[in-house]
């Protein structure tokens, strides 16, 4: 069978064939070796004001002199960092990882107070539970939403919604859960991807990928006739056997299925994924397809596309992905359609857990600065701030509490659980699930 664990052709081109996708991938280069001892004297648990400032600026770090004269663009203040269990990747892995993707534990929380005297409750007629105890903004018909088809047509916009969920609401079932819904052997969402469709192989390079430690466990399959949502799939290997430091983890494969999972489960559109649990690898669909043939990432995208961005439908898949604990959401993360349309891929690091309304505030600044270098590349204003971000996660959590759907959605993420978690240890499902309740209940102390 042909796919998976192959190592990248050094061509540019490659024809498809049937050899075994292991025997394609080998231990990683002399320049990947050179570029993790590198980085290996690098803090990577805090993102410095010059990390933060190159993720920022168009030119891999340079800034537009114009904009800087002018104050359209500065450093960061130097308390942005993010502290984590394990590093944050590199602004060059980061670079590598997005390309190919065009993709736990407790929290003390404080519970809802009910109003002292019941007799007042029932005058008012509070239920203890109800919309307007939280200082947020959240249609009334998110509380009666069943399934993932009705809760994403009342509380994101059009542009954030699947189109599947746009034309049939009436199951709301969540297409990523079960194995049997793919091919024997993989789990996830995209039952048409098919190896015996590839046209040819690419490595990451030649496929116009970034630079970085992870081309050497990537591959790009073109892909052809049957497959009608994407021409081009993007596979890592996660079961390489290599011990370095930077050799991607299957936590990493874990952190994927489960983020695909969560923003799936809520009706979000995202791009899909498949897992084959026999040969190590995930595949997703590239976010360009035939009929939209363009993207780039945000800070490149051209002022025309630019100019079309929709600043809720920016909001609304941010968000989204705050709360799967997404802490990689720059720039070469967030990729712009020609028409506008936003497209967040590379959840391998969706791993974050909040104990406090400050740590989701933190989880924001990446997709905030985002949001400004969008707005550098307009002429109007794309006005989206670091509170937009937050209140509209907290949104999504009280939306999703009202309407009974945390258990649905935080179910469709326990099911990669029990397929990832003997052998990375993690509880990806808890984690969204405390991420949910700490935004909701910050939602309700304010």
């Amino acid at each position: 069978m042909g796919g998976g664990n192959r190592k990248p052709s050094s061509q540019e081109t490659s024809e498809a064939d049937a050899e075994d996708f292991s025997s394609r991938f080998t231990d990683a280069t002399e320049e990947t070796q050179q570029n993790v001892e590198d980085y290996d004297d690098v803090d990577e648990d805090e993102d410095g004001p010059l990390q933060e400032f190159e993720e920022d600026s168009e030119d891999g770090g340079i800034p537009d002199f114009e904009e800087f004269r002018k104050g359209e663009a500065s450093l960061p203040s130097d308390d942005e960092g993010e502290d984590d269990e394990e590093a944050v990747e590199s602004t060059d892995d980061a670079g590598a990882a997005s390309a190919g993707a065009a993709a736990g534990g407790g929290a003390s929380l404080d519970a809802p107070t009910p109003p002292s005297d019941p007799e007042q409750e029932a005058e008012s007629g509070s239920s203890g539970r109800g919309v307007d105890q939280y200082d947020v903004d959240v249609p009334d018909e998110v509380v009666d939403a069943n399934g993932a088809g009705d809760f994403a047509t009342t509380m994101f916009s059009s542009g954030a919604v699947a189109d599947r969920h746009l034309k049939d609401q009436a199951d709301g079932e969540v297409r990523a859960t079960d194995p049997e819904d793919d091919a024997d052997g993989r789990l996830g969402g995209w039952s048409e991807f098919d190896e015996d469709n590839v046209t040819r192989w690419l490595s990451l390079k030649a496929a116009g990928g970034e630079a970085g430690v992870t081309k050497d466990y990537m591959e790009v399959a073109e892909l052809r006739g049957e497959d009608a949502d994407s021409y081009r799939a993007y596979l890592t290997n996660y079961d390489h056997g290599d011990k370095h430091s930077r050799a991607p983890e299957m936590w990493q494969a874990h952190s994927q299925m489960a983020a695909y999972a969560f923003t799936d489960s809520l009706g979000v559109r995202v791009p899909d994924h498949t897992y084959d649990q026999e040969e190590g690898y995930v595949a997703v669909a590239g976010v360009e397809t035939p009929s939209r043939a363009s993207t780039e990432p945000a800070k490149r995208v051209p002022r025309e596309a630019a100019e079309q961005v929709d600043s809720q439908e920016f909001v609304d898949i941010m968000a989204t992905q705050v709360l799967a604990g997404n802490a990689d959401l720059h720039g070469e993360n967030v990729r712009i359609g020609e028409d506008g349309q936003v497209h967040c891929i590379d959840y391998d690091r969706a791993k974050r857990e909040y104990g406090s309304l400050k740590d989701l505030e933190r989880n924001c600044r990446k997709a905030s600065r985002t949001a400004e270098t969008i707005d550098r590349r307009r002429d109007s204003s794309f006005d989206v701030s670091n509170e937009d971000v937050v209140r509209r996660a907290q949104e999504i959590a009280v939306g999703l509490e009202e309407s009974g759907e945390t258990e649905r959605v935080v179910e469709s993420v326990a099911q990669y659980d029990q397929v990832f978690s003997d052998e990375t240890g993690r509880r990806m499902a808890e984690r969204i699930r405390v991420n949910i309740e700490v935004a909701a209940a910050s939602a309700r102390k304010e």
